[in-house]
């Protein structure tokens, strides 16, 4: 008779534990957020070629709606009630866009998931191969990217690339700006690497 009382008193408790636990809501995450948008209008013109972006190739664990940390060299872990509202391939895509859009050179960035893509004067093709937060605290971010431009002598440039920024605070929330930094840092090497094309072809055309 002990025993059963000992029992149901446990069960009960047990019950009365998991009826007043919180429910957990799942949190959604943007990458590319409209709150990010310049104030300032994109200027596009007929005479300002237009490259066009997409992300080539994306990893399958990539392809989750759920976040990740990565644990260890082989270990990941997908978070249960932390999701992207949007698929990431998307996400990457716009928000590389928009950071590429933000500093007026020659060209027109635009958008492979876009309704309408309108035609277009040279490639801007992403492979990623990790984009993640990571058990050494750090956000990471890398692939290759390659570049193909239409224009006079048809430049085609393939370029790798590794970024890391540390994660100074905990949560998914903050890993997901790190990314976005991630993304802000690819750009600008992008945008670097165009200059360069563009001081050749100048140098050659002088010769």
């Amino acid at each position: 008779m002990k025993t059963l009382v000992c029992i149901t008193a446990l069960v009960i408790l047990m019950l009365t534990a998991c009826s007043s636990t919180k429910r957990i809501e799942t949190q959604y995450y943007l990458l590319d957020s409209p709150t990010l948008a310049s104030a300032e209008p994109i200027e596009v013109t007929k005479s300002k070629p237009t490259i066009l972006v997409t992300v080539a190739t994306l990893p399958e664990y990539l392809q989750q709606t759920n976040l990740l940390l990565q644990l260890s060299d082989h270990q990941l872990h997908f978070a249960k009630f932390h999701q992207w509202a949007e698929p990431l391939q998307v996400g990457l895509v716009n928000s590389l866009v928009r950071e590429l859009n933000k500093d007026a050179d020659k060209n027109h960035y635009q958008a492979t998931t876009d309704i309408a893509t309108p035609s277009y004067d040279g490639e801007l093709k992403l492979v990623v191969t990790a984009f993640q937060p990571t058990h050494q605290s750090q956000a990471m971010f890398s692939g290759h990217y390659t570049l193909n431009s239409f224009q006079s002598n048809s430049v085609k440039k393939q370029q790798a690339f590794h970024l890391t920024v540390p994660l100074n605070a905990d949560g998914y929330h903050h890993a997901v700006m790190q990314l976005r930094q991630l993304v802000q840092q690819l750009a600008a090497q992008i945008r670097r690497d165009l200059i360069a094309i563009a001081a050749q072809q100048s140098a050659a055309n002088t010769k």
